[in-house]
């Protein structure tokens, strides 16, 4: 179990190839500030905000995105959650990889016959593997903040 990368995991999520932690609960606009990251997708709908090539998790290089949805709703939203598209090797690769760093068990909930997950639960954030299916299949981790509220319930 990797006890650092628990501890900063409550924070933020660190960008290891840049030092830089990105804190749960930073606005969009202080998102883009923080770092050389690119707008991938810019719409009436959502912007997606990209940091290529990136290291996570201890040493795990990605591609994360995160996502800022357009309307009311999202007015003040907070960062909360990132994601990132793998290849079926790396996914394969990166449970191993959680499983000891995080040192659990993951929950594995099969949604369909072409899709499950695996999911990390810790105190403050649910890191989920996941294999998808739409036109084929693809491979995806996510990493969600838990809000104060849910911690609470749980």
């Amino acid at each position: 179990m990797n006890l650092d990368l628990i501890k900063s995991l409550r924070t933020g999520l660190l960008l290891e190839s840049r030092n830089i932690l990105i804190p749960w609960r930073a606005t969009f606009s202080e998102l883009k500030k923080l770092g050389p990251s690119k707008i991938v997708s810019e719409s009436n709908e959502r912007t997606d905000l990209l940091w290529e090539n990136e290291k996570i998790l201890n040493g795990f290089a990605i591609d994360l995105i995160v996502i800022k949805w357009s309307g009311l709703i999202s007015l003040n939203r907070k960062f909360k959650y990132a994601f990132a598209y793998i290849s079926k090797e790396d996914f394969g690769k990166l449970k191993v990889k959680l499983d000891q760093e995080l040192g659990l068990i993951p929950k594995y909930k099969r949604k369909n016959e072409l899709e499950f997950l695996y999911s990390y639960e810790l105190d403050c954030v649910r890191i989920t593997l996941k294999e998808n299916d739409r036109f084929g299949p693809y491979w995806t981790i996510d990493i969600k903040h838990k809000s104060l509220i849910n911690r609470i319930l749980r």
